[in-house]
């Protein structure tokens, strides 16, 4: 067994070269072969035989071994012929194939944790191992078996496989190098080649010289038709004209198949490889076997009826008669019918049963539009192109070059000169005077058109192309939960009903009768449990809710929720919601970007009743739908229209008409210029909820607006242009809660304006001085207004206000500067934050374990704060804030991401606070990376 080069502190710092290495990678065969004699295929069992020089690389080497494992237990069904024998042979191959796809994915995930960078993640698909210890063994990559058979579909489909695929497909294995200032000349010429644009520059008619495959049939016609006619060439009228035509035709159908070279395979792969591979199986799974099934009746009544048509005497029988009668005309000619009719019957009955269309609303994947089997297919013909066009591929008709190499070479080495070692090179140089000139030619073509526009390093992606990791691949915080016993009131018997259903629905999902009863008990439900039910299904099983299935069980009762996550909803599920009609008072539609304001629109009329109408995210709703709302929706109380296009002047007939309109939220609306003149707007004496956050208002337009709604209680002014909100008004106003994150407010006017609202619950100071969220100034700390002088007049002013629940002073990063001792910082924590339920003081810098003693009981009855939610990330705590933090015995959620506390810390906390469920250590050092998702169970444990 060869064993990678051994790396330790005597090793020279410069290595003898990459070659050296590759050399000592470890075996993969030799290894499965050990596996299945009995061995350990544990992770660790290899780390104890082999080093790596780097994770990349022992992820790629488990990874192989699992996969050629799989394979092999595949590989030895009905290898005898004892049936007993076959049928443990079978159920080892099954299990090794479930274990395969979770533990691949597991590895995957395990490494996401720990490395981002696009060159490690790509490098695991393409570093290639022998696979035998012999010195000129076969080597094979990850990426090699991702095309086989056999590959567990949880691998093939992981979001890290796709885009590692669709980026090396499109930017070529180079793609990270590129960008790299110190890559070579030659380096950046090579990455300009990549496989997209080599396929889009040759995508001609393969050639005699290829590989024998379906698209080699067309070339076949193409050479002999013209040998044929030498010295000649093929005329209209002959033979070898009529062959070139069906080499024309042939070639247009392949050029259409989910095989490379094509052009699904060129041109969007993940939408169009899908809908090819679903078409091919269609007609090799359909049309050729019902076709093939009625082709010799088919065969017979096209002659009887040919022959029986025609006037000249039909001579099958020794005496024929003269002319055909007419009754045998038309028993032919119906014959001929009934066959016609049986075969477009039989297509269509087939399509219907076809069951690759069953699913498709319920995938959450382009590629499994069309079912997970059409998706499994569609990836490996994507693979299979992507590892045809490996570097220095030359693709037809340059493969013919190759011969001014390759035989020289071998008559050489046929005299005694070994020459073949330098074929390689030879080959590279040839490749980059030929194919990588044509292939270079369109990408920096297109870097010339976009240099005005200031495109980014030589060889970077574009935005449109870029893959978006972070969308596909779960996240590296680290959320440790667990459940506690439940103490409140014992559920009602419909809704332990609802969440034994939501938990079984995935088995009955699988058989067809179970479903179909299913079905039928969900159209009896009554409409006020629906709501409830349509919420759980969404949260733990969204892959099973069709578009049917929403609009013909779910969207009725008092309350309807979609939302952009589910991925059955598209614009038929929001037209059907129309059909709730005057049942309907609750409506929410968040994160549909890409619905038109007229979609909206076409809905509101028939939903007269409506009281809540949420839009959240919907970008394209506008003028259109506001106005349908103030004509069609008379009785709404709350309107959320958060970060869509709604103009101000919209809005007017909505506030005019609507007179019990409670909640206006008005965030993030782009198209809101600075100055607006609200002094002539009616007195909106009903408003008691106001979010104006992320406007683009001015000062003098958000404070005209405010003298307008005498009665607010709830007010959210956070990234706007505000310097000094008016005073009286709020006060007037009994306001319980503001928000001003991130607002240019002095110091002095936020302690004044805080001290004149005594019903305050919740109050929002985060990152004072920021201005509008700007990212400059939210990091820069001499920005920040709040200081510890100012903290401490504000602690003076809120200590004595009793409702106060929840407060946020987060990304304060002057509080704690000039603090000696506990300062300002555990003043206001003793003060204040101790009776809060909720208190978050993250991106505080400077807010140290000394500073939360204002935690410890204040009195003889050693009363324990009332925090409920504590958040300290990125603050400068550590393991001397543990018995602190173990007083807080209400925590439930407590989030110390980034900070200096480590397990032994933490085990004293969780001891105490019994309540705690939710506790965030995501890039907290001194926990174990394994110990940061599962930390309550590693306090068990121990």
């Amino acid at each position: 067994m060869n064993e990678t080069l051994q790396v330790d502190e005597a090793t020279p710092l410069l290595s003898a070269s990459h070659t050296s290495v590759r050399e000592h990678r470890p075996a993969v065969l030799p290894v499965v072969r050990r596996y299945r004699l009995g061995g350990s295929n544990e992770d660790d069992t290899l780390d104890s035989q082999f080093r790596f020089p780097s994770d990349a690389e022992r992820i790629a080497f488990l990874l192989l071994v699992q996969l050629h494992y799989n394979e092999s237990q595949h590989n030895a069904l009905n290898d005898s012929s004892d049936i007993w024998e076959n049928w443990q042979h079978a159920k080892a191959a099954s299990a090794a194939a479930e274990d395969t796809g979770r533990r691949a994915s597991e590895m995957l995930d395990q490494f996401l944790i720990n490395h981002s960078s696009s060159s490690t993640i790509q490098s695991i698909f393409w570093t290639a191992f022998p696979l035998e210890d012999t010195g000129h063994a076969t080597t094979r990559a990850v990426i090699d078996m991702l095309t086989e058979e056999r590959t567990p579909p949880e691998l093939l489909t992981h979001p890290v496989v796709e885009a590692v695929v669709i980026k090396c497909w499109k930017y070529g294995m180079k793609a990270g190098s590129a960008q790299d200032h110190g890559l070579s000349l030659i380096g950046h010429f090579d990455a300009l080649s990549t496989p997209r644009c080599m396929i889009l520059t040759f995508i001609s008619a393969a050639s005699l010289a290829r590989r024998w495959s379906i698209h080699t049939v067309p070339a076949m016609l193409v050479f002999p038709a013209f040998v044929m006619t030498l010295p000649s060439v093929p005329l209209p009228g002959n033979v070898s004209f009529s062959v070139l035509h069906i080499a024309l035709l042939l070639q247009l159908v392949l050029l259409h198949l989910p095989n490379s070279p094509s052009i699904p395979v060129a041109v969007k792969p993940e939408s169009t490889i899908p809908l090819s591979t679903l078409l091919f199986h269609g007609a090799t799974r359909i049309v050729k076997p019902v076709t093939l099934f009625f082709f010799p009746v088919l065969l017979l009544a096209t002659f009887l009826v040919s022959a029986s048509l025609v006037d000249t005497p039909l001579s099958v029988l020794p005496d024929s008669l003269e002319v055909t009668p007419m009754d045998s005309r038309f028993s032919c000619f119906m014959l001929f019918i009934t066959v016609i009719i049986s075969l477009l019957g039989a297509l269509n009955t087939t399509l219907v049963m076809f069951p690759t269309l069953a699913s498709s609303a319920a995938s959450t994947s382009r590629w499994d539009r069309y079912s997970r089997a059409i998706g499994l297919h569609a990836r490996r013909s994507f693979v299979e192109a992507l590892v045809q066009y490996e570097p220095y591929c030359f693709p037809v008709p340059f493969n013919m070059l190759q011969l001014l190499v390759r035989v020289p070479c071998m008559l050489f080495s046929g005299l005694g000169y070994p020459v073949t070692p330098y074929m390689k090179s030879m080959e590279r140089v040839l490749w980059r005077v030929s194919v990588g000139l044509i292939g270079g030619a369109e990408p920096s073509q297109r870097l010339a058109k976009r240099r005005r526009g200031g495109v980014p390093a030589f060889g970077a992606e574009t935005e449109d192309d870029r893959v978006n990791l972070a969308s596909s691949i779960s996240t590296a915080s680290a959320f440790s939960t667990r459940s506690l016993p439940s103490t409140g009131p014992i559920p009602n018997l419909s809704a332990l009903c609802a969440r034994s259903f939501v938990a079984n629905l995935l088995a009955l999902h699988e058989t067809r009768d179970d479903w179909e009863n299913t079905l039928k008990w969900l159209k009896l439900m009554p409409d006020n449990l629906m709501p409830k039910l349509f919420a759980m299904l969404r949260s733990s099983c969204p892959q099973i809710l069709t578009n049917a299935m929403i609009t013909s069980y779910f969207l009725r009762g008092p309350s309807i929720v979609l939302t952009s996550d589910i991925p059955a909803v598209n614009k038929i599920t929001i037209l059907a919601v129309a059909g709730a009609g005057n049942s309907l008072h609750e409506l929410h539609l968040t994160g549909f970007v890409k619905f038109a304001d007229s979609v909206f629109t076409t809905i509101l009329p028939s939903m007269p009743s409506l009281r809540i109408l949420v839009l959240r995210g919907c970008t394209k709703v506008g003028s259109a739908t506001a106005q349908a709302a103030a004509r069609s929706c008379p009785l709404l109380s709350t309107v959320n229209f958060n970060y869509t296009a709604v103009p101000p002047v919209a809005l007017v007939p909505l506030l005019k008409t609507c007179f019990d309109l409670k909640v206006l939220k008005l965030a993030g609306i782009p198209n809101w210029v600075s100055s607006l003149d609200f002094s002539k707007l009616f007195i909106l004496k009903n408003i008691q909820t106001l979010k104006l956050r992320q406007l683009g208002l001015s000062e003098t337009s958000i404070n005209s607006f405010l003298a307008r709604c005498p009665n607010l209680t709830r007010l959210d002014l956070s990234f706007t242009h505000v310097h000094r909100p008016l005073p009286v008004v709020l006060a007037e106003a009994r306001i319980e809660k503001l928000s001003l994150t991130s607002t240019v407010i002095s110091s002095v006017d936020v302690v004044a304006l805080v001290s004149s609202l005594p019903h305050l619950k919740s109050l929002a100071l985060g990152a004072l001085g920021g201005g509008q969220g700007s990212s400059v100034a939210i990091g820069n700390t001499s920005a920040m207004t709040m200081t510890d002088q100012t903290l401490e007049s504000l602690t003076d002013a809120l200590k004595d206000f009793g409702q106060l629940e929840k407060i946020s002073l987060v990304g304060n990063t002057k509080l704690g500067v000039t603090s000696r001792g506990g300062g300002a910082l555990e003043y206001f924590i003793r003060c204040v934050g101790r009776n809060c339920k909720y208190l978050n003081l993250s991106g505080v810098h400077y807010l140290q374990s000394v500073h939360l003693a204002g935690l410890l009981p204040q009195d003889a009855e050693n009363q324990p704060p009332r925090l409920e939610q504590l958040i300290l990330n990125n603050t400068g705590v550590d393991d001397e804030a543990a018995p602190y933090l173990a007083c807080c015995s209400n925590l439930v959620v407590l989030e110390l991401a980034g900070t200096k506390i480590s397990s032994g810390g933490l085990f004293s906390v969780i001891d105490t606070c019994s309540k705690l469920q939710t506790l965030n250590l995501t890039s907290c050092r001194g926990v174990s990376v394994t110990d940061r998702r599962r930390f309550f169970e590693v306090c068990v444990a121990t």
